[in-house]
């Protein structure tokens, strides 16, 4: 369950600039990089800009809906210092609204994180339920999974717990072996795999995650999980995460199925499913930038 006190960032206030209402967060210790002490995970900034969208969703009146995309773009490195949030509708209507955000870094004055959303209006109609996706295993039928946190650590990797189970996926041809692979890496990426993911922590201190921010909050590590790279030899940034749900998800793991595909010329794409415990709940999609260390 959620731990409202153990959180990834806390409001300081807001103030209004331009017309519009901005936010100011204090990020904590846990939003920490694998990549250094200084500058965040991309999981937590993606986090912060999806909660301006729904605050300014709220603002707006668009209650009743959802977004049925997020996109987080990942203009730099992010801080571990002060930011603020702002979002607006550039697009408002009764059954399908379009929204902006953007996450800024007032000690540089430049923006670190851009976003948008797309709001649909919502109805009930749970005879067109309809899910297809490959079967995959419950979270008790998996292990935690030491390929992972041996290759990676740092403050927000501590947050999070990992769970793998190799799968059978008769839906991939091939795989062309990469460079860079060794030991327990190279049966992931021959094999496939799939990763339950769950944190304790919170968004936004004092408040509990909605359902967008529990996922929002866990699937930028979908690059990591998916990659065939050993992270001493190369480096596979996402430069944006686009995430489709076509329902919302319930309880405390988040499944993902990642696939990455790398072309011949330093430019990848992971592809990767999402699940809760009851199915798949969407999609996501990541751009990567592939380069020797």
């Amino acid at each position: 369950m959620t731990n409202i006190d153990f959180a990834y960032f806390v409001p300081q206030g807001s103030f209004q600039k331009d017309g519009s209402t901005h936010y100011e967060f204090a990020p904590t210790e846990h939003t920490a990089s694998p990549w250094g002490t200084t500058l965040q995970h991309g999981a937590p900034p993606a986090a912060l800009l999806t909660h301006a969208l729904e605050l300014e969703a709220a603002n707006a009146g668009l209650i009743h809906g959802r977004f049925s995309r997020v996109t987080t773009e990942i203009l730099s490195a992010v801080p571990l210092t002060p930011l603020t949030a702002t979002a607006r509708v550039v697009r408002p209507g009764k059954r399908i609204s379009l929204l902006e955000a953007v996450v800024h870094d007032p000690a540089t004055g430049r923006d670190v994180i851009k976003g948008s959303a797309w709001w649909l209006h919502t109805q009930e109609l749970p005879e067109l339920r309809r899910e297809l996706a490959p079967k995959i295993p419950a979270p008790a039928d998996t292990k935690r999974d030491d390929v992972f946190f041996n290759r990676w650590s740092g403050a927000y990797i501590d947050t999070i717990e990992v769970r793998r189970a190799m799968i059978p996926r008769p839906d991939i041809s091939s795989r062309t072996p990469v460079p860079g692979f060794e030991g327990a890496l190279s049966e992931v990426w021959e094999a496939g795999a799939f990763y339950w993911v769950k944190t304790d922590a919170s968004v936004i201190a004092g408040q509990p995650d909605t359902p967008w921010l529990q996922v929002a909050k866990i699937v930028d590590s979908a690059n990591g999980l998916g990659t065939g790279l050993s992270p001493e030899q190369w480096s596979f940034m996402n430069v944006d995460t686009s995430i489709y749900l076509n329902r919302l998800p319930v309880g405390e793991w988040i499944g993902i199925l990642p696939d990455a595909n790398y072309g011949p010329d330093g430019i990848g794409v992971t592809i990767s499913r999402i699940y809760d415990e009851h199915g798949p709940i969407g999609t996501t999609n990541q751009s990567i930038l592939i380069a020797a260390n």
